[in-house]
């Protein structure tokens, strides 16, 4: 099991000023990627899976609404949680949003504290669940405490309770040498898991939640 790493955020803004003061702000305990626009921001998750997305609403080409929408129909990208950051504040455009899948908003003019709280509330979600999730993959075991995780296999249409026997039936790729980036939102199933392989080749695995 790998030990906890920083966690990554992307946060996407035209605005130089507002992504200055994000990266002033949270750049000490997370590592940061910036994206000016919609297009580069959908271009940087192609390249690598963010814990967690800062995302304006109101930019030049595609908006903060289009790139949530692009982020839901793909099964890699639509588990990651997502943060408004914006100006438009009434109940309709919050509702807008909440109802694409953002996982939370938080308003321009930027304040400090609630930035904090409102990102290390979703951080510190995502870490808590991450956790319990490795601990189980490292003991090949499930703990009553726990909810049921199980991997399924598409060649064989079988469910595992196992990580490793799951990919080892579904194909020939080399074992795993880490796990990283557990996906989820705190809303949503299914957790995603990206599985880094010995040639250094990643792929995506689901895994359901059958505790309820």
């Amino acid at each position: 099991m790998e030990t906890q790493s920083r966690s990554e955020i992307l946060i996407v803004d035209d605005d130089k000023a507002n992504l200055m003061y994000l990266n002033n702000l949270l750049s000490d305990e997370s590592t940061l990627h910036m994206a000016r626009d919609g297009m580069q921001a959908l271009k940087l998750v192609d390249e690598f899976t963010p814990d967690l997305i800062l995302l304006d609403i109101l930019m030049p080409g595609m908006n903060g609404y289009e790139v949530l929408s692009e982020l839901k129909k793909s099964e890699r990208t639509r588990n990651i949680p997502v943060i408004f950051i914006t100006g438009l504040g009434t109940d309709e455009d919050q509702m807008r949003g909440l109802e694409l899948g953002a996982d939370d908003y938080i308003l321009k003019p930027f304040n400090e504290d609630i930035v904090r709280l409102r990102i290390g509330n979703q951080l510190k979600v995502i870490n808590q669940m991450r956790t319990m999730f490795e601990m189980q993959l490292a003991e090949r075991s499930i703990r009553s405490d726990m909810p049921l995780i199980f991997f399924k296999c598409r060649k064989c249409k079988r469910e595992f309770i196992n990580f490793q026997e799951a990919i080892n039936c579904e194909d020939s790729h080399p074992h795993p040498v880490s796990i990283r980036n557990v996906q989820y939102t705190v809303k949503r199933w299914p957790y995603q898991v990206e599985v880094t392989f010995n040639d250094g080749s990643k792929r995506l695995y689901n895994a359901v939640d059958l505790s309820g």
